[in-house]
């Protein structure tokens, strides 16, 4: 029950930042600000509520670890319990 709540507090705008920080999450809150044509302070109380309402996940570098010297696989299985 706790989802739909979360869902019915969105409104556009919120929809919008969360659809900037998808395609594009290195875009300044001046950038999207001006994109979505409201206030710098909106978009950070936005998405400071974003988080306090766990909807949006802390903010995460993402790093190039094969230019760090790192090598990744990653190797995903699925199994049928019932074979």
């Amino acid at each position: 029950m706790k989802n739909l709540k979360q869902m019915k507090s969105l409104d556009k705008i919120d929809f919008q930042i969360l659809s900037i920080l998808i395609t594009n999450n290195d875009m300044t809150y001046r950038e999207m600000a001006d994109k979505l044509d409201i206030s710098q302070t909106t978009i950070y109380n936005r998405i400071k509520k974003l988080k306090k309402e766990t909807i949006l996940k802390e903010s995460r570098a993402n790093i190039n670890f094969g230019n760090l010297g790192f090598e990744l696989a990653i190797i995903l299985l699925s199994a049928d319990p019932k074979k």
